[in-house]
């Protein structure tokens, strides 16, 4: 399903998305696990997801989407991004801005709607 708010100041669609996503946060030599949370909404150039802990705004990240399709089977999807904004309250509301390399196609994210929406 595809969702942008009246007023809103974005061009790209979101696409509402309900499934799990693995954080951590990315580090100098290695990166550190954060958990696992849930998507709400994906776009051209990021995310949002709900984290049962907050991030620091600006921190790096990679995210490792699990989307699932008709026949169950999973495919994971990583994306580098940077934190740009932290809800207040758990579970945190988390928005993530896409790294120039780890951008999905649009094409491909209507993709994936579809085959949800048949689910």
């Amino acid at each position: 399903m595809s969702a942008n708010r009246p007023g809103e100041k974005r061009r790209a669609k979101r696409f509402e998305i309900d499934c799990p996503v693995t954080v951590g946060l990315r580090r100098k030599g290695n990166g550190q696990a954060v958990g696992q949370g849930r998507l709400h909404d994906v776009a051209v150039r990021g995310a949002r997801f709900y984290l049962s802990r907050p991030l620091e705004i600006g921190s790096s990240v990679v995210l490792q989407i699990h989307f699932r399709d008709l026949n169950e089977s999973v495919t994971t999807v990583r994306f580098e991004g940077t934190v740009m904004r932290v809800g207040e309250k758990r579970p945190y509301e988390i928005a993530v801005r896409f790294r120039r390399g780890g951008r999905f196609l649009r094409r491909d994210l209507e993709d994936l709607t579809n085959v949800r929406q048949t689910a």
